[in-house]
């Protein structure tokens, strides 16, 4: 049994769900970003906040754990780990193992997200992407 597709009028986006549908319509399609970044270029249709400062560097998260681990693993860094397939150099061994699984593995799996025609080699990335992409958070006025 096939599920039925929804797809927007304005720019052809499909859905499984109407409420999806009806989000991306309302929210997203057709609208310029309404909200700007007070700290970075960043424009979007959803309002964020990056209240993490690195008071090194400058750069700024959203969630006080990525602050973190940019701080321990990444800023003032020297990349160490040298990819043996390109030229690419990364600060965390796990940064290499992705880029090798992203750009060079043959046999990585693909995870579609299910309610566009995006997709990753790494389900923890698919869930990001939903959770950031398709669904509406309790917005703070």
């Amino acid at each position: 049994m096939s599920q039925k597709v929804l797809e927007c009028e304005r720019c052809g986006r499909k859905y499984k769900h109407a409420h999806h549908l009806r989000s991306h319509v309302k929210y997203e399609c057709g609208q310029a970003p309404r909200f700007q970044c007070s700290q970075c270029p960043f424009r979007s249709n959803q309002p964020s906040e990056h209240e993490f400062q690195c008071q090194d560097c400058g750069r700024a998260y959203r969630q006080q754990k990525s602050l973190y681990s940019h701080q321990k693993y990444e800023c003032g860094k020297k990349a160490q780990f040298q990819c043996s397939y390109c030229p690419h150099r990364s600060k965390r061994r796990y940064d290499l193992a992705k880029h090798y699984k992203f750009k060079h593995d043959p046999n990585a799996e693909f995870y579609y997200c299910k309610y566009c025609s995006w997709h990753t080699k790494y389900k923890d990335t698919l869930e990001f992407h939903e959770l950031n992409k398709h669904s509406r958070p309790n917005y703070k006025h």
